[in-house]
């Protein structure tokens, strides 16, 4: 049977080990959503859908 292991850490700690793990995601996220708004300005990539489109199946 595995041992309970107790990991002890302060709030500091922790944020700064959430920070380094989810800091490369959060800057992947940030260059699509700059490229999303590059491709929006030139008229390419509206970020939502015109009102009118019908996105139900056609089944």
């Amino acid at each position: 049977m595995p041992g309970i292991i107790i990991f002890h850490a302060s709030k500091d700690d922790l944020e700064r080990i959430f920070d380094e793990k989810l800091q490369p995601i959060k800057d992947k996220l940030d260059a699509i959503n700059k490229m999303l708004d590059r491709l929006t300005n030139h008229g390419l990539a509206p970020k939502t859908p015109p009102i009118e489109t019908d996105i139900r199946s056609r089944d």
